[in-house]
């Protein structure tokens, strides 16, 4: 019995091992990248767009949108065997002001490949290189929860976190000392006749 319970206190350490193991995988994937070779330019420029971390063996192009995801397109690339890519577009007439580049990549079946879409914010200047200015806005008082606010959270998570742990740690001794009160043998009383 002994063996059993070591057995299933082991598998039970394993398992939760495993988990924080894929947990810890998954939020070490990769996913796509955009970027360009400036920030800014103005109407009619040209410039020179990259991408990593794209799928190689989905075998369809990258697709660049101009400001959303259903944006027209402005450019097209196929990925290399490590997932980069690269294109150029010509900034579309559009007001100055930041807008945003998507790139989306899908697979056969249509649906968007993991790690997809991609962002990257673009501004758009004057003619003289110049970006608007904007009147001075005072923003809002913020509402709900802000940056400030977000010790709390993490403190919570991690508290939260241990007494899991503990959770699991109590229930596994709990079953390891159940079982041992199970496995003592009871000595039979003896018959003087």
């Amino acid at each position: 019995m002994k063996v059993l319970n070591r057995a299933m206190v082991s598998g039970m350490v394993a398992l939760g091992a495993a988990a924080v193991s894929g947990a810890a995988a998954f939020a070490c994937t990769a996913l796509a990248t955009i970027d360009s070779q400036v920030a800014a330019a103005p109407v009619g420029s040209s410039v020179a767009l990259s991408g990593a971390a794209f799928s190689a063996s989905a075998a369809t192009p990258v697709i660049w949108h101009w400001n959303g995801v259903n944006g027209p397109e402005v450019a097209r690339a196929t990925p290399d065997a490590a997932g980069n890519v690269s294109a150029s577009f010509t900034v579309l007439q559009a007001d100055a002001g930041y807008y945003t580049m998507v790139a989306t990549q899908t697979n056969a079946k249509g649906e968007a490949v993991y790690g997809t879409p991609a962002r990257l914010s673009f501004q758009v200047v004057g003619p003289d290189g110049r970006a608007p200015v904007a009147p001075a806005v005072t923003p809002p008082p913020p509402v709900g929860p802000t940056a400030t606010d977000s010790g709390g959270v993490v403190a919570l998570t991690v508290v939260l976190g241990a007494a899991g742990l503990a959770l699991f740690g109590a229930g596994a001794a709990s079953m390891a000392r159940q079982n041992r009160r199970q496995a003592k043998p009871v000595a039979a009383p003896v018959r003087h006749d």
